[in-house]
């Protein structure tokens, strides 16, 4: 499985723009049918049989997302995320925290971050964090939300083992971040 995330990822860097217009719709050219409508990021979203622990529908949806099939993208996402995908989890709420595929809603973000949190997904444990240091939930308490970075750190989180470093200077771990929405 690894290998196709591998292979969609070079893919991806080495095609770039000619990628993206074949990944979204049937392409026919001198040569024929280059990439039938099956094969399409969108064929692929709306059909797909999604089945729990399929990492090659999540890479899908992150290789929608690369090409700003956004649409496409959110609908592969939401499917991994709600079985239980936790990376899937951390790209929704990316996802609705910039409008991209869904309509921008910073408490749903914050909702799905927490979810990865509390599956022990480092990476949601460190956003859940710093969305309750950021004032960006109902909890006030920054205390918890301390705690939480501090568990993505004891799993090797180097982003979060960086903020506790900096005495939890939001500046250093996110400069401009409520400024700059960005997904990477």
């Amino acid at each position: 499985m690894r290998i196709l995330a591998v292979a969609l990822s070079t893919m991806l860097l080495i095609a770039g723009p000619a990628l993206a217009q074949d990944a979204r719709e049937q392409v026919v050219d001198e040569e024929g049918i280059t990439n039938p409508e099956e094969l399409t990021i969108q064929h692929f979203a709306k059909y797909h049989d999604f089945k729990q622990g399929d990492p090659i529908m999540c890479t899908v949806g992150w290789l929608a997302i690369k090409l700003a099939y956004y649409d496409e993208g959110a609908k592969i996402f939401k499917q991994c995320a709600e079985m239980g995908n936790e990376a899937s989890m951390i790209w929704m709420a990316q996802l609705y925290d910039n409008g991209l595929g869904v309509v921008k809603d910073p408490k749903i973000a914050v909702e799905w971050e927490r979810k990865a949190a509390e599956l022990g997904y480092s990476i949601g444990e460190y956003n859940y964090g710093l969305s309750i240091l950021r004032g960006r939930t109902e909890i006030q308490d920054m205390a918890v939300g301390k705690n939480w970075v501090k568990r993505a750190a004891d799993q090797g989180d180097n982003s979060a083992r960086t903020l506790i470093e900096s005495d939890f200077d939001l500046d250093v771990a996110i400069p401009d971040a409520d400024e700059n929405k960005l997904l990477f």
